[in-house]
């Protein structure tokens, strides 16, 4: 799914996409994801280029671990994919990837 569609899907779950908040998280999830996959995550650049929200809290991101050559905008990239080495990449926020919604504990 896109990442808009990913991010409504979410949101019919009453959750949203995942929002990693720092290393240890990243760490436990990527113990977690099949390998070979990009995830979306909820952080983009939509608004300002280069300053990377999350569209949960519309905050700066709290925790960001981008490839050495990301971010790089390369074609117009607003969304931020966690790729196949848990690392992040920002990219078209049009293109279908996978993702992952969190939820609250209740």
């Amino acid at each position: 799914m896109s990442w808009h569609a990913a991010g409504e899907r979410c949101n019919l779950f009453g959750g949203h996409l995942i929002s990693l908040q720092n290393r240890n998280e990243l760490d436990a999830l990527a113990s977690r994801l099949r390998s070979g996959l990009s995830y979306w995550t909820d952080i983009n650049d939509i608004n300002k280029e280069g300053e990377f929200l999350s569209h949960t809290t519309n905050s700066k991101a709290p925790f960001l671990h981008f490839s050495k050559t990301e971010p790089n905008n390369f074609f117009n990239e607003d969304c931020v994919l966690l790729k196949p080495d848990m690392e992040m990449n920002d990219f078209p926020c049009n293109v279908l990837e996978n993702f992952i919604c969190e939820l609250k504990a209740e």
